[in-house]
């Protein structure tokens, strides 16, 4: 193909062009279609390559999408076990009024940090000039150390370093909890006989507890089945001890090699009742029964409810074989309202080994009953009262009051005058009636005030049993 050169249209070419202007017009076509395909032909590369990308981008976002949800899936899946699975639990420490608690996370391990504190005063009236009496003293000291391992295991650990001065072992023992039903108790512990004496210290109506408590063996090394039956209506307690005199605490020893055997029954017989004024009360049986000889077989003293000694053994008297005692023993709390009431005997043989060696049977009974009410509604129990307010005077609240009244009798059995004892310096018998009035601040902090008055008979020589006993007693108590 030949290809013509362009003419621009001058004036001078136009009239040579003018003759040739149907021949360039097609050449004038076919380059504005050329132009047009190669504009379009772009467009469309272009198009393409914006198709391309567009699918890149969308296939690109559908993985994205894919495994946005399979991540989704995974993390319900993981959430889901989590809820299913429980936290892991941690151990506890606690803080309150029951003491301080360190507890494991499965509640197999507890260690609990107590305490008691008596800190009391003692003013006698017309005691015949009786010095050293009066005064403040520190009754009770007693750091207590419980807890639990391995679950069935409970342990209890009570020094006593108040008192008389001299520091002693009131509680070590380890108790094996199979069920409620079935525990087994080993170590040194409260002889399971006496009502009131069985109380907690922090729970007691009176300062002092009662004449009748002179002739309870109180604490003692041997082991015993305890437990509660009949859906908790009976507690029972059976077991063998080394066996101590009336009064008297085990001195970690075993004196003469014989063994007690201490047996104690109590059941609340309508505490399932419909007749809810009989729920609170619980009647009771307990007996001891062993061998007993040496001048650690029996009291040195039986004390009055103020703390002072009304009749001792002569010298050179001393146990001498079967001792044996039994308690019939009852309780009855209706609302603020508490009465109880315990009765003992205890018989044993005595040895007196001056010339002419002579023994006998000596048979000394107690019993006492005793009252109370609170003020402030709360309700009376023998477990002790728990306040419904603290003292916050801010606030205006008082705490708890309550009221109590006792009457207690230890009578010495005749017999062992004079031979035994000295009828002109101990008494045959003791009378005692208690008022009281306790004051809970808290659930850990109590101020009470008594007043005991004891009439004797016999003794009239003695310096306690010339005349009647007139003591005013008062105390803080800390127990947590």
């Amino acid at each position: 193909m030949t290809v013509r050169p362009l003419y621009l249209d001058t004036p001078q070419n136009s009239q040579r062009n003018r003759g040739r202007s149907d021949d360039r017009a097609p050449m004038r076509g076919c380059a504005c279609t050329v132009l047009a395909l190669f504009f379009l032909s772009t467009l469309a590369v272009q198009a393409d390559d914006r198709d391309d990308k567009l699918q890149a981008l969308e296939k690109r976002l559908q993985t994205s999408e894919e495994k946005y949800r399979a991540l989704e899936s995974k993390f319900d899946m993981l959430q889901e076990k989590l809820s299913d699975k429980p936290a892991k639990p941690s151990p506890q420490i606690t803080v309150g009024s029951s003491g301080f608690i360190l507890q494991s996370a499965d509640t197999n391990f507890v260690l609990r940090f107590r305490g008691l504190l008596d800190f009391n005063t003692r003013s006698y009236f017309d005691d015949g000039g009786i010095s050293g009496n009066d005064g403040f003293f520190l009754t009770r000291l007693r750091p207590i150390i419980e807890g639990t391992l391995w679950r069935d295991f409970d342990f209890r650990f009570a020094p006593e370093l108040g008192g008389d001065g001299a520091t002693s072992i009131r509680d070590a023992y380890v108790n094996y909890r199979y069920r409620p039903e079935l525990q087994l108790r080993l170590g040194k512990a409260k002889t399971p006989f006496g009502l009131e004496y069985l109380q907690s210290d922090s729970r007691t109506l009176f300062i002092q507890r009662s004449l009748v408590s002179d002739l309870a063996p109180h604490r003692d090394l041997g082991v015993y089945l305890h437990g509660l039956v009949l859906d908790k209506l009976l507690e029972y307690q059976f077991g063998v001890f080394n066996g101590v005199g009336d009064d008297h605490n085990s001195n970690n020893t075993d004196f003469d090699d014989e063994k007690t055997l201490a047996a104690r029954l109590f059941i609340h017989p309508f505490a399932r009742s419909q007749t809810k004024a009989l729920h609170g009360l619980g009647v009771g049986v307990a007996g001891t029964y062993g061998k007993s000889f040496g001048a650690l077989g029996l009291p040195s003293e039986y004390l009055t409810e103020a703390e002072q000694t009304f009749f001792t053994y002569a010298h050179g008297v001393s146990a001498n074989g079967t001792q044996w005692r039994w308690s019939p023993q009852a309780y009855y709390y209706l609302g603020p309202f508490g009465f109880m009431a315990e009765y003992a005997l205890s018989s044993h043989m005595l040895r007196q080994a001056t010339a002419p060696v002579t023994t006998m049977r000596a048979n000394h009974q107690g019993w006492q009953v005793s009252a109370s009410y609170c003020l402030t509604g709360e309700a009376a129990r023998y477990e002790g009262l728990i306040p419904a307010t603290h003292f916050d005077p801010a606030n205006g609240t008082w705490g708890a009051f309550e009221i109590a009244a006792r009457y207690s009798v230890l009578d010495i059995d005749n017999a062992v005058f004079p031979v035994f004892a000295d009828p002109n310096t101990s008494a045959s018998r003791a009378t005692a009636w208690t008022g009281g009035i306790n004051w809970y601040l808290n659930t850990n902090v109590r101020l009470s005030l008594n007043y005991t008055q004891t009439h004797f008979q016999g003794g009239s020589s003695g310096p306690v049993t010339a005349q009647d006993e007139k003591a005013l007693f008062t105390q803080v108590q800390l127990f947590f």
